[in-house]
């Protein structure tokens, strides 16, 4: 399934909202029931999901340095360092 980009990449605030949400929610109904700690679970999950998904997207994004070869004799070395 294909997301506009702009929902896209608001995917990980609306996980970060929502476990917000959810943590409000299990104050709302008061820690001696049940319920509130599925929606603490539920809200660490989605917390967890949130966040992981900024750091990969961050780590995915980020720019690459490509190395300065001066010698062309040395551009098969640089290209091995590269990829080890």
């Amino acid at each position: 399934m294909w997301l506009p980009h702009r929902l896209y990449e608001a995917v990980p605030g609306i996980c970060v909202t929502f476990a917000a949400v959810l943590l409000a929610g299990s104050l709302y109904v008061g820690f001696p029931r049940p319920l509130a700690f599925l929606y603490l679970a539920a809200a660490l999950g989605c917390s967890i999901y949130g966040a992981g998904l900024m750091m990969l997207r961050r780590r995915y994004r980020r720019p690459r340095a490509t190395p300065k070869v001066e010698d062309p004799g040395e551009i098969l070395q640089a290209m091995a360092r590269r990829f080890h």
